[in-house]
């Protein structure tokens, strides 16, 4: 099985994923650290120094490569994923995509107090 976790940048998915993917029992991948990772780059960084529309390319390509290798995991994905390509309907014909809501209140606080500096 595979779930994807879709939301706002700081909607929680990466800390609900981690927990959720312990309690059913799937590998947990956050696809904005597989990218990190395999470019030895930030988010930031890349997007700086190559652009938003090839990062976007880059975290295509990057969420096929995860679906591809894995028939069960739960991961979760950038804050703006699922809003650019066929994302959402790779997602959708590949696993389950839950969507995590979160109120503005949560969302403006959780960023004005983010340890990590976030894009």
């Amino acid at each position: 099985m595979r779930v994807f976790l879709i939301g706002f940048m700081a909607s929680g998915k990466s800390s609900a994923g981690k927990k959720l993917a312990k309690k059913i029992g799937l590998p947990f991948v956050d696809l904005d650290d597989y990218i990190e990772e395999k470019y030895n780059s930030t988010i930031r960084s890349l997007i700086y120094n190559l652009g938003m529309d090839k990062f976007r390319e880059i975290e295509k390509q990057s969420l096929e490569t995860i679906i591809n290798k894995n028939e069960n995991i739960l991961l979760s994905t950038g804050g703006g994923t699922s809003c650019y390509f066929d994302n959402m309907k790779l997602m959708n014909e590949t696993g389950v995509t839950i969507y995590l809501e979160v109120d503005i209140h949560t969302l403006v606080n959780r960023l004005m107090h983010a340890k990590k500096d976030r894009e």
